[in-house]
């Protein structure tokens, strides 16, 4: 069976937890990265490969706990090293267990192997010269203008009130 017919049909019999970290990784869903599920690369298969980031995430399910799968595991990995791919491996339990840490080891990798812009929105804009980075001014910003949408009883009313007073 060629390569490419086998990473298809590893894809087509996933486990559970293969099926659980696809929904996060797919469609560009994690930080606009893309990933690759059951990529080949050498003589191995790699769960899911993020080209940009040289990021590969291994799932380990009970078989990878006995001693033999442990060494070929270890070889996958040096080989992957060779390629400058840095390897993520969670056990499969823990991927409910532990879920939000496991995004943010992800996360983690992620933007320190690839990182991405901040979107514009997200940027301090730049009000005076180029010493000058304040934020916008929003409501967040002007504690005066929050202070008195509190003491006015809040409300999109209250909100437009103080600001005009503010």
């Amino acid at each position: 069976m060629d390569k490419i017919a086998f990473a298809r049909r590893l894809r087509r019999d996933e486990t559970w937890a293969e099926r659980l970290i696809w929904r996060w990784l797919r469609d560009r869903r994690f930080e606009g990265h893309k990933f690759r599920r059951q990529a080949p690369k050498g003589d191995w298969f790699v769960d899911f490969l993020c080209e940009d980031a040289s990021l590969a995430i291994e799932l380990d399910g009970s078989q990878h706990g006995h001693p033999e799968q442990q060494s070929k595991d270890a070889e996958k990995e040096r080989y992957l090293a060779t390629l400058s791919i840095k390897t993520l491996r969670f056990w499969n339990g823990d991927l409910r267990r532990r879920e939000r840490e496991i995004k943010d080891i992800i996360f983690a990798e992620l933007t320190a192997r690839a990182p991405r812009p901040m979107p514009s929105y997200w940027r301090a804009e730049v009000v005076g010269g180029e010493n000058d980075a304040r934020p916008h001014p929003s409501p967040t910003h002007e504690p005066f203008v929050l202070r008195e949408v509190l003491e006015c009883g809040g409300g999109a009313a209250a909100f437009g009130e103080a600001r005009r007073r503010g």
